[in-house]
């Protein structure tokens, strides 16, 4: 093979290695990384969630979180969301481990409360733990209507670059830890791998707690449980996102967990939360037909029936 043959060879090889190159590098400044698919995400989620147009107008969501100490559960809050773009059917449900608050000597807790909210353009139902039902006008809504609310700008162009600035800073190094894979995107971080910004965080707010009043009732009555020591650090923390092909977040998971040493006892505290949803775009919520209707019970995540409707005179699934 002569000598010029070789280079032209040789130089194809080296134009085709470009063109490739540079063929991945616009194929991956066209996806985003995990991190800013998440925070535009976020946006579009606070730009959206409360309009009656927006895309979580109509669906079923469910949103649940504990709270553990040393691995046992002490708070649970439940809430089903139901929408249709005009009206809302929302369950709210709170449960504490028996005697949580009475370790405080606190009164006016109840161990649960569970309570049903409908919503529409005209009026609000709300049901009591008891089931006693309470009307009234939905004057929120008819204000927000009459001085055009629903069409502003839930977040400005300069808070939105102030929120992006103050988030980058906090986040920091650790928006590499972003995974970015089909419709989820994850981070899973160890104690050493958080922020030290949150690190010193917690640490304030334990300092501040364990000077606090509730502090010092919670020492007096010699209880250890209920402590935040001032050594608080976060040992770990996992979020994953699940993100649609609109930039849509259809559903999640958090967990994040605290450890402290309370009188020389070690003390950890998780927090553990989620989101899941169902029947976007084919929800329907029927409007109470009169002020005697029972309270309703709402879906759980698990029932897969085509049309949910536990409560049919007042609600149903399309």
């Amino acid at each position: 093979m002569s000598i010029q043959k070789r280079k032209k060879i040789m130089t194809a090889v080296i134009i085709m290695s470009v063109v490739v190159f540079i063929a991945s590098a616009l194929a991956a400044s066209a996806n985003l990384s995990g991190y800013d698919r998440l925070k535009a995400a976020g946006f579009k989620l606070a730009e959206e969630y409360d309009k009656e147009s927006g895309a979580y107008s109509n669906g079923v969501y469910w949103i649940n979180g504990s709270i553990y100490m040393n691995d046992e559960e002490v708070i649970r809050s439940e809430q089903i969301i139901m929408r249709d773009g005009t009206r809302e059917l929302k369950s709210e449900a709170t449960h504490y481990k028996d005697g949580l608050f009475s370790m405080f000597g606190v009164s006016g807790y109840t161990d649960k409360n569970n309570t049903v909210t409908y919503t529409d353009e005209d009026s609000v139902y709300h049901w009591n733990e008891d089931g006693v039902l309470t009307t009234r006008e939905n004057y929120w809504k008819r204000y927000r209507q009459n001085n055009a609310m629903e069409d502003t700008e839930r977040i400005t162009p300069a808070q939105r670059r102030l929120i992006e600035a103050v988030a980058d800073a906090l986040i920091g190094e650790t928006r590499s830890y972003f995974v970015s894979e089909g419709d989820a995107v994850s981070i899973s971080l160890s104690g050493n791998q958080i922020p030290q910004i949150a690190q010193y965080a917690i640490a304030a707010f334990a300092e501040r707690y364990a000077n606090s009043a509730s502090a010092n009732i919670a020492n007096y009555m010699d209880v250890d449980s209920v402590l935040l020591g001032a050594d608080a650090r976060f040992s770990r923390g996992s979020l994953e996102v699940r993100i649609d092909e609109n930039g849509n977040v259809t559903g999640g998971k958090l967990s994040v967990e605290v450890v402290s040493t309370v009188n020389g006892n070690p003390q950890t505290y998780r927090i553990d939360a989620e989101l899941l949803t169902k029947h976007i775009g084919a929800t329907t919520v029927q409007k109470p037909a009169n002020k005697n209707v029972d309270k309703p019970v709402l879906p759980s995540y698990d029932d897969d029936s085509p049309a949910v409707a536990v409560f049919t005179s007042l609600m149903s699934v399309a």
